[in-house]
């Protein structure tokens, strides 16, 4: 449980970040803190949550994130001209 608590300020910072820069990027990083904090209740070994960590935070960027700026990018709106 002790490396939950580091878990957590991790996500809270990556979710800071996130609102601050709005790049769609951090925000998969602490979705992956979570993970690891879920993880750290019911194991405690750091280097099983570092590397679900990282697994994750890798899936996430590289599966989700081209979905969600594909579906939310405001440019691709297509407007009607008069």
């Amino acid at each position: 449980m002790t490396n939950g608590i580091y878990w957590l300020l991790l996500m809270a910072f990556l979710i800071l970040v996130e609102v601050f820069t709005l790049g769609m990027t951090a925000i998969w990083l602490a979705v992956a803190a979570l993970v690891a904090f879920l993880i750290s209740l019911f194991y405690d070994n750091l280097i099983v949550e570092v590397v679900l960590f990282a697994l994750i935070s890798l899936a996430l960027l590289y599966t989700v994130k081209p979905l969600v700026k594909k579906y939310f990018n405001p440019k691709s709106r297509k407007f009607r001209q008069k």
